[in-house]
C-alpha cells in the first residue's frame, strides 16, 4: 500500500539522516583544532576542601590566544605575538600540554563547537599544620 511505502521511505530517510549526523560528530581532538581566545580566568582557593576565596579575571581581546594545530602541536600568542609553542595530546577528558623546557601538564578540559574550558589544580600540604591548600584555575576560551 501507499502508506506502507511512504512509512518505509520516511524511515529510510530518518535512518540516513541519523547516520550522517553520527558520522559528522567531531571528536574532542577535532573540535580543539583552531584558534581560541582566552576570555577569563577563574581562581578558587580551598583550605581542607572548604572554599576560602574566588576571583574571576577578564582578559582583554587578543591578550592570550591558543592555537591547536593538527598533528599535536600548538602555538600560544600574547597580544598577537607568538609567545611559545607546545605539544598536546588528548586522553579522555584530559589534555596533556607540554611547553618546551617544561614538564608536561595534565589539564582537564571540555570543548564544544565554540567554547573551551581548561581546569588545572595545584595542592600543597602545610607540614606543620597538615592543612591542605588547593588552588583551582579555570580558563574560559572562545573560538575565533
Amino acid at each position: 500500500s501507499l502508506m506502507k511505502k511512504l512509512f518505509s521511505l520516511t524511515s529510510l530517510i530518518f535512518i540516513a539522516i541519523a547516520l550522517i549526523t553520527v558520522s559528522c560528530e567531531k571528536t574532542p581532538e577535532e573540535r580543539l583544532i583552531g584558534k581560541w581566545e582566552v576570555k577569563s580566568l577563574n581562581v578558587k582557593l580551598y583550605i581542607n576542601n572548604v572554599l576560602q576565596d574566588e576571583a574571576t579575571e577578564p582578559y582583554e581581546a587578543n591578550a592570550m590566544v591558543i592555537e591547536f594545530l593538527e598533528g599535536g602541536t600548538g602555538k600560544e600568542y600574547e597580544d598577537n605575538i607568538l609567545n611559545d609553542t607546545f605539544g598536546w595530546s588528548v586522553n579522555g577528558d584530559k589534555i596533556t600540554i607540554t611547553f618546551i623546557d617544561e614538564d608536561p601538564q595534565d589539564v582537564t578540559f571540555s570543548v564544544g563547537e565554540d567554547d573551551l574550558s581548561f581546569s588545572m589544580e595545584e595542592s600543597e600540604t602545610d607540614p606543620s599544620s597538615g592543612d591542605v591548600t588547593k588552588m583551582v584555575m579555570t580558563f574560559t576560551l572562545k573560538r575565533i
